[in-house]
């Protein structure tokens, strides 16, 4: 189940046509703020799987978009599916996951372009580099995993996760996160990752936000184990900055700041999909937030 905002108007949602699990996955699209909404997509189910529904959205452009569709069971061994339109969300085609083939279908997917994206769930994460069309399974990188001195998992260079990732995230060209069992940081220009081991991140912690989804004020607060230079923007969809929350030396300790759904220009910003994206002293950590106006 998600949400994707490209405007103050226009929108979709993901999820299932039963609070059962038995239903089939759906997308409702609206254009007038969430008022109302219309379906425009509904799923067949294959032989075998008792029921389906859309996990989480990814817009790589205002055009094209993808959608990972999990199962309640799978018993006649289909490969897992994603929805992808190219008409911002007006219409949707189901392509199957070559290869990947597990009992529950998947959850994270993200594309970094229209063509080049990863797929992932219950055990088997896949990567395609024409738009979804054919796919290569990763190797399950717990097999393999090594540590450097700080603690942190290094990925190989050919890019292999786990198999356990909910969402994949990309802020811009140059960064993305992959969140499940852990945390990658993705470099798209040579396709590798570096995931930080689980514990406390070194350094700082970015806190939830709350309330979240929030309609005026967003709580936000993050902890430093040592003084240093903190940078927190707020970021859209598709990698804009809207504004700086915090920027400059802080002191160790907790800080707390408020974000009042503001750009920098104080202008409102229109419902949908944002991330609190914090840099300190050079490491990231990203945290997503929901506007509802």
């Amino acid at each position: 189940m998600d949400v994707h905002f490209f405007d103050q108007d226009t929108g979709i949602a993901v999820g299932g046509t039963s609070e059962s699990l038995r239903g089939n996955a759906v997308v409702l699209r609206t254009t007038d703020g969430g008022s109302t909404w219309s379906r425009v997509y509904e799923s067949v189910k294959g032989s075998g799987i008792s029921g389906e529904w859309g996990w989480k959205i990814s817009f790589p452009s205002p055009e094209v978009g993808f959608v990972s569709v999990e199962y309640a069971s799978n018993n006649d061994g289909h490969p897992a599916k994603i929805l992808k339109t190219t008409d911002a969300g007006v219409t949707w085609t189901a392509l199957d996951v070559t290869g990947s083939v597990s009992r529950a279908g998947l959850q994270g997917i993200g594309f970094r372009t229209e063509t080049e994206g990863w797929a992932s769930g219950r055990g088997v994460t896949s990567y395609t580099a024409d738009g979804g069309n054919t796919w290569t399974q990763l190797l399950d990188w717990a097999a393999a995993e090594q540590t450097d001195q700080g603690g942190n998992v290094l990925a190989s260079p050919a890019g292999q996760l786990d198999g356990a990732i909910n969402r994949i995230i990309f802020v811009n060209d140059s960064l993305g996160v992959a969140v499940g069992r852990r945390v990658y940081l993705l470099n798209p220009a040579s396709v590798t990752g570096v995931v930080q081991a689980p514990g406390v991140p070194d350094g700082f912690v970015l806190r939830d936000a709350y309330p979240n989804p929030f309609s005026d004020h967003l709580t936000v607060e993050f902890d430093l184990m040592e003084p240093g230079p903190v940078r927190i923007e707020i970021v859209d969809a598709v990698g804009r900055t809207h504004g700086v929350l915090a920027t400059g030396m802080r002191t160790a300790g907790l800080h707390q700041i408020t974000w009042d759904g503001r750009d920098e220009n104080g202008r409102r910003m229109p419902s949908g999909m944002y991330f609190l994206l914090m840099d300190f002293d050079r490491s990231p950590e990203v945290k997503q937030v929901v506007l509802i106006r």
